[in-house]
């Protein structure tokens, strides 16, 4: 993981977390296409984050100043399941042809494609066909649309591909009860002010990688 903000698989490190047959970890790893203080605030914050609930290792050695291979992370991952494929965002030492052809990669992406760029040509270059999903074992997509899409623009025509759904879109299927301290939290609403009477706003953000 490079950002906290793209964490979208809580239930399934829960489900796995849960199966003796996994030994199961989040990877943080410090963007490395980024000046040092934008580079360091990340991924300071993403690591603070993992290690508050999750089984955590750091892909940065702070004091050196140096990217970790996973050999000296003290990890020899069989699995390995990918949020982004900006690959290229990663230090050198963790790129997954630096794997072993055993290790098993899996890309999940963390967000849902539903726009082109006027030329439309990002939808099918930077989304669909990347060097990048073309080395995975699998990729999950969110919809059957993307399948569709990975059938006709990426170079191994969506052989690799299967349809699984939003992954971040599964802990709606629980009829989860949140207490009033949680709702509070969650709507940032005052102290001292009357829940019942507070507008609840909804933002919604486009997210742009360039």
């Amino acid at each position: 993981m490079i950002s906290a903000s793209e964490w979208a698989y809580e239930s399934l490190y829960r489900l796995l977390e849960k199966d003796e047959r996994f030994e199961i970890c989040v990877v943080v790893a410090r963007l490395a296409d980024r000046d040092k203080e934008v580079a360091d605030l990340y991924y300071e914050k993403t690591l603070a984050f993992f290690k508050n609930g999750y089984r955590t290792i750091g892909g940065y050695d702070t004091e050196k100043e140096k990217a970790l291979t996973f050999e000296e992370m003290g990890a020899k991952p069989d699995i390995l399941i990918h949020s982004t494929s900006w690959w290229q965002s990663l230090p050198p030492e963790q790129y997954i042809i630096e794997r072993p052809l055993g290790c098993m990669n899996i890309y999940m992406p963390y967000g849902m494609n539903i726009a082109n760029d006027r030329s439309g040509g990002y939808t099918a270059n930077a989304v669909f066909n990347k060097e990048f999903q073309n080395f995975m074992y699998r990729t999950y997509s969110d919809s059957p649309e993307s399948v569709i899409s990975f059938e006709k623009y990426e170079l191994l025509k969506g052989f690799n591909t299967r349809f699984s759904g939003y992954s971040k879109m599964d802990e709606l299927y629980d009829d989860k009860q949140f207490t009033e301290d949680e709702l509070r939290t969650i709507w940032k609403i005052p102290e001292n002010a009357d829940a019942g009477k507070i507008k609840k706003n909804n933002h919604c953000a486009t997210l742009y990688r360039a």
